[in-house]
């Protein structure tokens, strides 16, 4: 039925089931991955949430080669439209993939993980009541009780490990946890990356990526601001692979219309997975913004950012062998 006065999100509920059955009525296709807990759920087993990954790709043809791509989507709880974002491309390849050769292609060739809502219980909180805007997790032990935007929990796109800061004050809407990677949801994603791809840079933020040989795609829906962002987000020097980091956004930016931009020009950050994927294993990292608000309204979501942003996603995959 949808969030109530957004019908075309579905709830966190809904979006778990929608998976369940998609992985149920697609064995062929599609593996449906438990990689770990959400805070609420490492609390009370019978609490919070399963961290889900739902694995497209032809699972009948182990033998050939595959290119990975992740898409994860949700990590802000308020942030509505990436979340069904990711969920409608599962649903486009999985619809086509027996038509259209273009898809069929991608899921026998590739590899397409998608994290459907990377902070569920965030979620939960921000669909109870819209007027809080929930951004972090809710672990309770860090600006104790609070709720909304500065309430209580982490913020979980400030907590990866890759250039973190502390910035101290719990109840900030940004606030980045105690040390890095201190939040299961943030476990349960770099464990699960770093084992899909290999690791391809140096441990130097100035080493470079050999672009002959590099691969992989990491992609992290957001909202808002109609962006498409690349590292780094912590520094306004350049990544050692600035030029292709830069072209790949302008391909990307050609399908939804959105300014292409380092991250640091909408403003300096530390512990992004962005700049994690990239900093760490050397994978290209993206951040796409998507929309003009948090809780979008479903004529824009249903008519500009599904499809403009399902043909940079399908161009992201196609690119993920040798990017």
């Amino acid at each position: 039925t949808g969030i109530p006065g957004y019908t075309c999100y579905r709830t966190i509920t809904e979006i778990y089931a929608s998976a369940d059955t998609l992985a149920a009525n697609n064995p062929d296709l599609v593996q449906l991955l438990d990689i770990g807990d959400s805070w609420e759920k490492t609390q009370n087993a019978n609490a919070g949430w399963d961290m889900e990954v739902l694995v497209l790709g032809n699972r009948n043809t182990p033998s050939v080669p595959k290119s990975d791509a992740f898409f994860m989507s949700g990590i802000h709880a308020r942030e509505w439209a990436p979340p069904e974002l990711n969920l409608r491309l599962a649903e486009y390849l999985l619809a086509n993939y027996a038509t259209n050769a273009d898809v069929k292609w991608l899921l026998d060739y590739n590899r397409i993980h998608l994290v459907l809502s990377t902070n569920p219980d965030g979620r939960v909180q921000d669909e109870a009541n819209q007027t809080w805007e929930w951004r972090k997790n809710t672990n309770n032990n860090y600006c104790t009780g609070g709720t909304g935007e500065n309430g209580r929990g982490a913020d979980l796109n400030r907590n990866y490990p890759y250039a973190w800061e502390n910035n101290y004050n719990q109840c900030y809407q940004t606030y980045s946890g105690p040390m890095p990677n201190s939040e299961p949801e943030t476990v349960a994603i770099m464990t699960y990356v770093a084992g899909i791809f290999p690791d391809q840079k140096g441990p130097n933020p100035g080493d470079l990526v050999n672009e002959l040989t590099a691969t992989g795609m990491f992609i992290d829906l957001h909202s808002y601001t109609g962006l498409v962002l690349y590292p780094w987000g912590y520094t306004y020097g350049e990544a050692p692979n600035h030029d292709s980091l830069r072209a790949m956004s302008y391909k990307f930016a050609y399908y939804n219309d959105y300014l292409p931009q380092k991250s640091t020009k909408l403003y300096p950050t530390t512990g992004t997975t962005d700049d994690w994927a990239y900093g760490e294993l050397g994978v290209p990292g993206f951040c796409f913004e998507v929309g003009d608000e948090f809780h979008q309204e479903c004529s824009v979501f249903e008519n500009e950012i599904n499809p403009d942003n399902q043909q940079a996603l399908l161009r992201a995959i196609k690119i993920a062998r040798k990017p």
